[in-house]
């Protein structure tokens, strides 16, 4: 019924002591497994695909009643009858305790940081659920252990990505801009947004209809006719439009056991119905109250259901890649609480969960993205980029979405009654983040190309600084990252403009009441200083409920410390309604889930202001903030942050500055900017500008290279293919090295000639060669192809608004610019600059 990873035929020579086996897969890798029920397990199982990882020498040898098998690194002591893990011992080649092991399974945990790599890292097949022809075998679990001893982080990543698989590749329009919305379309609505992205030409790869596409929204398979009278016809009508389209499930069990043959079957009709009519991807929604069951307890149903949607996905459309969304097991609404399982960095692609529209959200973001990829080996993570709950400000929306068309994935989301189009906040954001979108997709052959090595290698597209530098502290710093090998991203994440602080006062009268009208006497009286309460799903106070109470505050603002205009912040869960002045400014007596409310108000200098806010909770979290934002001298948007530039050379993408590193610089960027530099020798591969991933062949780039500023050669590898089939994993891909050399004063690009091929695969390519120039270098020779040249051009240009890296004649510094005539792709090409 379904597919399956399949084990390596060949199983590791093993050693058997007593109810312990032993088996060395790899120089840096040892399996400790106790017997099971059934017996000692040499089949793949659900964590574990592959445990032929190499042919590593060992020694065996018996002496009296002990075994002992030594390896250059270390070596594994066990009685010849064994009946428990922690008779076995694990020492240096000099004796020194290196792991011991007990018989209890170790915790899921993260991959240590290259810069603390510990002496050993184990990890449990635990639970164990084996493969078993089609199906699967739930009664040999036990106790299996698989403890690296690794020479570094990369030699960890090496040995526990063969041990548990790869990273599926993404096909190429999941890396493009998505819309998503929790919100009842009609099919002409959904189709007006897709045409007005078209017709204000903001790229869109993919568009979501969140659950709400069947009956009720919440359980089965029915297409809700009122909203998609005719649902193949509208999946022709956004293909049409090439448009990719994702629908959200929610899944509710038919069986409590999720390997009954009723609920897989549920499941598989279900799904590949949707499937035949032309969805495109799944999201597969863990779900809260009601939720797939765990196959074997503690097999989370994250995991599980990432295997299952993807898995059934595969089946029915075995050609393509099968892509999934689903949630990333151990973040729950943006904060971190656990390492998820071995398997859970197989089936891409991860979001973080329903987030709030706040700053904070956003800095856990870019946490969790720059963490994860380092940590758990999930190099597709993404967030609800503008925050699925609440109103983000124009300033904080385009911040998201900096970071988001910079990131593994870029994925607006809000939840009901809000909505992240770019066009709703106002002509500024919607400029910037068109920009950034495009940035995006210029850039499609650099963050494909890394989105190969991902599955090749597991190395992310976010590069958390200290997989490259290690021994420097700050590298492992998670608020700023490389994108690819070549390019420093420190995004915007807290605001001088909108860093909101309580409201002074003078004291406000508090009054609390049961219920929700502020009906009655009150139950508490008192006096707060400020307004600003998290009470979780905790009562306020003695005396007063938890749920359904409500809150009356009366008073004066403290003196305004200052003349200007002032943004008034509330933040509610559940209702508010405020009046400043006596004039009502906040109405929003409804449930919510910590919506925040704001407006501006000119004040003076010592000036105080009447104040009252009627509150009420209604069930769940209480939360009530009222805030204010002075004025500021600095322009809307415009944000200083500290940056930690690695060593060596790096030029700044918007005005061509060069940094030398390692140092920590601190840098302020206007709302337009989000501080980014190039790497001296960085090598980038462009696009042209698209709509849509697929809307024209790679047969014309562009090369964005930042000269050296010392002798060496730098190689990067351009990698294509078909985006959409399987045959990338039979190798069918395209590759071509990219290399710059510098001798002194003489700067040499090339462009190798291709190896590989793939369907449809470009017969010849025209390229646009652009060297950003070293600051005081001048030309004073070109040759094309090893053949003197005078085509070709220098222009210069400052720091503007707009996002970098646009091609064309654009400048920031001084670059020179060579097109070279169309050639076959398996034709090597190079680029040679003289320096005066």
């Amino acid at each position: 019924m379904f597919g399956y990873l399949a084990l390596a035929a060949r199983v590791p020579v093993a050693v058997e002591c007593g109810d312990i086996k032993i088996q060395i897969l790899s120089p840096s890798l040892f399996r400790l497994e106790k017997k099971g029920p059934k017996g000692f397990e040499d089949r793949a199982t659900f964590n574990v695909v592959n445990r032929d990882i190499g042919s590593p020498r060992f020694l065996s040898k018996a002496s009296g009643n002990e075994i002992e098998i030594k390896t250059p690194r270390f070596i594994i002591r066990c009685p010849k009858v064994a009946h428990s893990l922690s008779e076995v011992k694990v020492t240096t080649p000099g004796g020194e305790t290196l792991y011991q092991p007990k018989d209890e399974p170790v915790p899921s945990q993260f991959l240590p940081a290259p810069g603390k790599m510990p002496k050993t890292w184990a990890m449990s097949d635990y639970p164990r659920l084996v493969q078993a022809g089609k199906g699967w075998d739930r009664g040999n679990n036990a106790t299996d252990l698989y403890v690296f001893v690794p020479t570094d982080y990369q030699n960890l990543r090496h040995d526990f990505l063969a041990l548990t698989g790869p990273t599926e590749k993404p096909p190429l329009y999941a890396l493009g801009f998505i819309d998503s919305r929790y919100h009842p379309y009609t099919e002409q609505e959904a189709l007006g947004v897709i045409d007005t992205y078209r017709k204000k030409r903001i790229p869109l790869d993919m568009f979501v209809v969140d659950t709400d596409w069947r009956i009720n929204g919440s359980h089965g398979y029915e297409v809700e006719s009122k909203y998609f009278p005719d649902m193949p016809r509208f999946m022709r009508e956004a293909h049409d439009r090439n448009v990719r389209l994702m629908f959200n499930d929610h899944p509710d069990p038919v069986s409590p056991d999720p390997l009954s043959p009723k609920e897989l079957e549920y499941r598989r009709k279900g799904l590949t119905k949707m499937l035949g009519m032309g969805l495109d991807v799944w999201w597969y929604d863990r779900n809260w109250s009601t939720s797939l069951g765990e196959p074997l307890p503690g097999l989370r149903k994250e995991v599980w259901g990432q295997w299952l949607y993807r898995t059934i996905t595969l089946d029915f459309r075995p050609e393509l890649r099968p892509l999934i969304m689903t949630n990333f097991q151990g973040i729950d609404n943006g904060y971190r609480s656990y390492a998820p399982q071995p398997a859970g960095h197989r089936y891409p692609m991860w979001w973080t969960g329903d987030t709030r529209a706040e700053w904070e959200f956003l800095q856990r973001g870019v946490q969790n993205g720059v963490d994860m990829g380092v940590l758990a080996l999930t190099p597709f993570l993404g967030e609800d980029l503008g925050g699925h709950v609440g109103q983000p400000s124009p300033e904080l929306y385009v911040r998201y979405l900096q970071y988001g068309c910079l990131s593994p994935t870029t994925r607006v989301h809000c939840t009901r009654g809000e909505t992240r189009y770019p066009w709703e906040y106002g002509p500024q954001a919607e400029r910037i983040v068109t920009d950034y979108a495009r940035l995006r997709y210029r850039l499609m052959p650099t963050l494909y190309s890394a989105a190969h090595q991902a599955y090749e290698d597991g190395t992310p597209l976010l590069r958390r600084c200290d997989l490259e530098w290690p021994t420097y502290a700050e590298a492992a710093h998670n608020d700023q990252y490389m994108l690819g090998g070549d390019l420093l991203v420190a995004p915007i994440i807290s605001s001088e403009s909108e860093t909101a602080t309580p409201i002074p006062t003078g004291g406000l009268k508090a009054e609390f009441f049961k219920g929700v009208e502020l009906a009655g006497e009150p139950v508490l009286t008192r006096t707060d200083s400020q307004l600003s309460f998290d009470w979780g799903e905790g009562a306020p106070a003695a005396g007063v409920p938890e749920d359904r109470f409500s809150a009356r505050w009366t008073g004066e603002t403290a003196p305004a410390p200052k003349t200007g205009t002032y943004t008034i912040v509330t933040h509610s869960d559940d209702g508010i309604r405020l009046w400043f002045d006596g004039r009502k400014v906040v109405d929003a007596w409804r449930p919510q889930n910590n919506e925040v409310h704001s407006f501006k108000v000119q004040l003076e200098a010592g000036s105080r202001h009447t104040i009252r806010l009627e509150y009420y909770e209604g069930t769940g979290n209480a939360r009530i903030k009222l805030a204010w934002i002075p004025p500021s001298d600095r322009p809307d948007g415009e944000t200083k942050r500290d940056v930690w530039i690695p060593p060596g050379q790096w030029r700044s993408v918007y005005t061509g500055e060069t940094v030398q590193g390692p140092r920590t610089v601190s840098v302020s960027a206007p709302l337009w900017q989000c501080p980014m530099w190039a790497r001296a020798g960085g090598l980038i591969t462009l696009a042209p500008e698209m709509q849509y991933t697929g809307e024209k062949p790679w047969d014309s780039l562009t090369l964005e290279a930042f000269a050296l500023d010392r002798n060496g050669t730098v190689r990067r590898e351009l990698v294509e293919d078909d985006g959409t089939s399987n045959e990338y994993l039979r190798n069918k891909v395209e590759r071509t090295e990219i290399s710059q050399t510098r001798q002194d004063n003489q700067i040499t690009l090339t462009i190798g000639g291709s190896s590989g091929s793939f369907r449809n695969m470009p017969a010849s390519r025209k390229w646009r060669v652009r060297l950003n120039l070293p600051v005081n270098g001048n030309v004073r020779e070109v040759s094309i192809d090893g053949r003197p040249t005078r085509e070709f051009q220098v222009v210069s240009g400052t720091s503007r608004p707009g996002a970098p890296l646009q091609g064309g004649n654009d400048a920031r510094g001084r670059v020179l610019i060579a097109d070279l005539p169309t050639a076959s792709v398996r034709k090597g090409r190079t680029v040679t600059v003289w320096l005066r």
